[in-house]
C-alpha cells in the first residue's frame, strides 16, 4: 500500500512504464546469441538448419553506457579497470546503482560486478539505482527486464 495519494501516483506511472516495456519485450525476437568459447575452450555444439555463425570485429574500444555523466567510447587500456573508464566517462551519475554494473564481452557472455576484468571489445553498462520505498522488488523487476533486453538485444552492442 502507498503511503500518500502522491506515492500512489507514481507507483501507478512506474506500472504503466512496466507494462509498456513488457509488451515491447514480448514483439521482440530474441537473437539467441550463444556463448560459444571460454577460457580458450571451444564448446562442442552441434548447428542445426538456418544457423548463423558470427565471429565478432576485434575491437580495442571500450564502450560505458547506461548511469554515467558522459556516455563514451575508450580505447582499451591494459592497466585499466572498470572505475578507471567509468571516471573516464565522467564518473557515476547521481542514479548510478554502484554495485550494478554489467560487462558485456565481445563473445556475448556477460557479467556483473565491479571487480570483473576488462578486455578490448567489452560493453560496460552501469544500471540505475531503484529507491525501494517507491517500488517493491524493484530489484527483481530490473533483473528481469535488464535480462529481456539483453536476450533481445535491446541494449546496443
Amino acid at each position: 500500500p502507498a503511503g500518500s495519494t502522491g506515492e500512489a501516483a507514481i507507483r501507478a506511472e512506474e506500472a504503466k512504464l512496466v507494462l509498456k516495456f513488457i509488451e515491447l519485450a514480448r514483439e521482440t525476437e530474441p537473437e539467441g546469441r550463444v556463448v560459444v568459447s571460454e577460457n580458450n575452450q571451444i564448446a562442442n555444439i552441434r548447428l542445426e538448419n538456418n544457423d548463423v555463425i558470427v565471429i565478432p570485429k576485434k575491437s580495442d574500444i571500450v564502450t560505458i553506457s547506461g548511469e554515467v555523466l558522459i556516455p563514451k567510447a575508450i580505447v582499451f587500456a591494459h592497466n585499466a579497470n572498470i572505475e578507471d573508464y567509468i571516471q573516464r566517462a565522467g564518473g557515476f551519475a547521481e542514479r548510478a546503482d554502484r554495485d550494478r554494473i554489467l560487462i558485456m564481452h565481445p563473445n556475448g557472455r556477460i557479467e556483473i560486478g565491479d571487480k570483473q576484468r576488462v578486455f578490448p571489445g567489452d560493453q560496460i553498462i552501469v544500471f540505475p539505482r531503484v529507491d525501494p520505498k517507491r517500488m517493491q522488488n524493484a530489484r527483481d523487476w530490473l533483473q528481469v527486464l535488464s535480462q529481456i533486453a539483453i536476450s533481445a538485444n535491446i541494449i546496443g552492442f
